[in-house]
């Protein structure tokens, strides 16, 4: 069903999705909260390191692919002052020492990087991360003729001194109640067991569950407005957000979310869902009935 109604759509209204800096333009002419991009490393254009270091600000900062995804290639350097900079590594590293490692990355992975400004989480949420950005997921649906809401939501927590929170390398996920805003059970990828509960993160033995994320109905909303905005072809949005200690932000958004990581934290299949529905009106309104009927 996914894949025919990913190719139902408009390619121009998916753009947002694909380019992150395109999508930071787009939050950003509508007045949503995102993380500006400092400067693209493009490998395919010969990129300057002394240009690149001149435009580093003494703040901490965050590289990562332009348009890969699952924090493929993510690295958080800390700021220590005087410009300079330490990775996980613990080297430190000078403003041109940084921008050419930001080469080295954007060629090895054959993609351009983006640098952003690394934002911090908020006070509360300190114990699930020692440093990498902890974001929510929240997946939200308009019905044709509808107005969006969210249907589900998780909080991914990064584990040890990794950069990024994504599942599928290594962090923990755990269900959100969308009335109170409080953490359940967490779980965490096992090849074993498929997914594996986890009540206390790792890192810092904190408790994950009955932890309420801070201005949590703020974020729903947030959520729901931003779908307002994306074209009327799109029916289904994920979007990461992020409980910073300058407010929510939204660090990115996917037309196509991940439903496997919303069925295990939650323990509900999708197809019990209104997922199914939204989706079939779509398919319907692209192909007609007789193709939905075959896609049901």
């Amino acid at each position: 069903m996914l894949r025919r109604y990913v190719r139902a759509r408009p390619t121009a209204d998916c753009a947002i999705f694909r380019d992150k800096r395109v999508f930071a333009t787009w939050a950003g002419e509508r007045g949503l909260p995102h993380i500006a991009t400092l400067c693209t490393v493009d490998p395919a254009h010969a990129p300057d390191a002394a240009t690149i270091a001149e435009r580093l600000p003494a703040r901490d900062l965050f590289a990562k692919p332009l348009d890969m995804q699952g924090g493929q290639g993510a690295v958080l350097w800390r700021h220590l002052g005087d410009h300079r900079w330490r990775a996980a590594d613990g080297a430190e590293r000078d403003p041109r020492a940084l921008a050419t490692e930001v080469i080295a990355r954007a060629t090895a992975k054959r993609h351009p990087f983006l640098v952003q400004e690394a934002l911090r989480n908020c006070p509360t949420l300190h114990a699930f991360s020692r440093g990498g950005l902890c974001t929510a997921r929240l997946v939200t649906v308009r019905p044709i003729d509808g107005a969006p809401r969210v249907l589900y939501a998780c909080f991914r927590m990064p584990v040890g001194d990794s950069p990024a929170d994504n599942f599928d390398r290594g962090g923990l996920a755990a269900p959100v109640d969308l009335a109170a805003g409080t953490l359940g059970v967490g779980r965490r990828k096992d090849p074993r067991q498929l997914a594996v509960p986890v009540e206390r993160h790792p890192t810092s033995d904190a408790p994950i569950v009955g932890h309420r994320l801070p201005r949590w109905e703020e974020a729903v909303a947030l959520a729901a407005h931003a779908h307002t905005m994306v074209a009327p072809s799109i029916g289904i949005v994920g979007w990461d957000v992020a409980f910073t200690d300058r407010g929510l932000v939204i660090v990115e958004a996917n037309s196509v979310p991940d439903l496997n990581i919303l069925q295990m934290t939650n323990d509900e299949p999708i197809g019990r869902t209104p997922l199914v529905d939204t989706l079939l009106a779509y398919l319907r309104a692209a192909y007609g009935s007789p193709a939905s009927d075959r896609a049901r």
